[in-house]
């Protein structure tokens, strides 16, 4: 296990190796303790590597202004918001407006990725988007 782990066995990134480790370790657990199948699980001491494949990407300018054109009609408010506020599609998506204040130009994020809430400072560009167009509370009315 540990020549695997390291990848003396099989090439593969740290992420795939500890997603697959993991499903073995969700196995062995079911089949002793669901499936009475085994009587102990071999890999339960076995760690996880740390996963460190963090991405730092940004948009250079030419990006930033080609892709809301590059993009469906529908989609093109969303990426400016997206790129001006840094914001998740979910977090943009599930945003209503009594989490927004535009006298603070900021919006509240009730719910993000790590279960946390957040502020979020709203720039010139999405303050004069946000006024301009339709509400995401009546996108999702819509639809």
């Amino acid at each position: 296990m540990e020549l695997y782990k390291r990848g003396k066995v099989v090439k593969m990134s740290t992420g795939t190796k500890d997603r697959k480790l993991a499903l073995t370790k969700h196995a062995f657990t079911l089949a002793t303790r669901e499936w009475e199948l085994a009587r102990d699980n071999p890999v339960k001491r076995v760690s996880l590597a740390r996963d460190n494949n963090v991405r730092d990407r940004w948009l250079d300018q030419y990006e930033e202004r080609k892709l809301p054109d590059a993009s469906p009609v529908w989609l093109q408010e969303i990426i400016i918001f997206a790129t001006n506020a840094g914001m998740r599609l979910e977090e943009i998506l599930s945003l209503r407006w009594k989490y927004v204040d535009l006298n603070r130009a900021v919006a509240t994020i009730m719910k993000t990725k790590n279960k946390e809430r957040r502020t979020i400072p709203l720039n010139q560009v999405v303050l004069g988007h946000s006024v301009k167009t339709v509400t995401i509370d009546n996108f999702h009315a819509a639809h």
